[in-house]
């Protein structure tokens, strides 16, 4: 039976906005229809009121705590992360400084000045998701979140061809029949299928998305978040130094944090927070394929231009 919005924990004013926009019901919230975004245009109230008046109703703001913290032993913990894989970046030495590829069920950053590399390294980590398990893969899919515009539909299908025809090569050489059956549906179409694009323009779109993700991931997705950020000049003491943005309180939010730089004309990645892998710096390469390894020819002469000429595949 419908509830009443008056008789909810809301402050009088916001109950009046909500009245004025024709919600005076909780079935009126609860439709499917209605987000944090078209809330807060209606009512004429912030994302984050709506967010919070949308929880409530759902029953997202709930006391009963025993459905929502777990415990586990650090035993389990130690097992799980043992035999847990990473995502490949197809630079080897990038897998190997967090050990095993981009680590699942954490939050690694990767931070640069423009060019570097990161959006190149998003696109790449976006169809490696997809590599089939009996590769070495997670088998699993991604959510791209482009907040200015730079994702490019054709170099992820380029990046696409060059997997595939890795993988193909991967199979034919090791003539493993688990091998060649899995890549019959390993197709630029089925990885393409597999990143799902959201395109933000402004905070109030990346607030209203971020409440619709849980269920999105929970339903399409593996636990795992990279995240891209920018470069900034801090000021400090009359001196001025290029670090990370968005400041220090986000600098704890991260588990792992990569800072992407150039070095003597070579892109370089630095680990250089990680809890359970010590700091490190490795070269990389962006090439028509991808993310790969520094070779002999590319040193000193590594270039952003991905049309250049084609690099054998690792």
């Amino acid at each position: 039976m419908p509830r009443e919005i008056s008789t909810y924990p809301i402050s009088n004013s916001l109950k009046q906005k909500l009245f004025k926009a024709g919600y005076q019901y909780d079935s009126c919230l609860k439709a499917p229809t209605v987000t944090p975004l078209t809330l807060s245009k209606d009512a004429c109230i912030s994302v984050e009121e709506a967010l919070n008046v949308i929880k409530l109703v759902k029953g997202s703001a709930t006391t009963n705590t025993d459905n929502i913290i777990k415990s586990c032993t650090a035993d389990v913990l130690a097992k799980e992360e043992q035999s847990a894989c990473g995502i490949v970046t197809f630079c080897q030495k990038i897998d190997t400084m967090f050990g095993n590829g981009i680590p699942l069920g954490k939050i690694t950053e990767f931070c640069g000045v423009p060019g570097v590399g990161k959006t190149q390294l998003c696109m790449q980590l976006c169809v490696d998701c997809t590599i089939p398990e009996v590769f070495g893969g997670v088998q699993g899919q991604a959510i791209y979140i482009d907040t200015e515009g730079s994702f490019v539909a054709e170099r992820a299908a380029q990046i696409c061809s060059s997997t595939i025809n890795h993988c193909h090569n991967v199979a034919e050489q090791t003539q493993d029949p688990e091998m060649k059956s899995g890549i019959k549906d390993f197709t630029s179409e089925y990885i393409m299928k597999s990143i799902h694009y959201f395109r933000c323009n402004s905070c109030v779109e990346l607030i209203a998305l971020a409440q619709q993700l849980p269920k999105f991931i929970k339903e399409n997705c593996s636990d795992n978040v990279i995240f891209v950020n920018q470069m900034t000049t801090k000021l400090s003491g009359g001196d001025s130094k290029v670090v990370p943005a968005l400041g220090e309180s986000w600098s704890h939010v991260a588990t792992n944090r990569v800072l992407l730089f150039w070095k003597n004309g070579v892109r370089c990645a630095n680990l250089f927070k990680s809890p359970n892998c010590k700091e490190a710096t490795v070269p990389f390469s962006v090439t028509v394929d991808g993310i790969r390894d520094v070779t002999c020819s590319d040193s000193g002469n590594d270039s952003s231009d991905v049309s250049a000429k084609k690099r054998k595949l690792i």
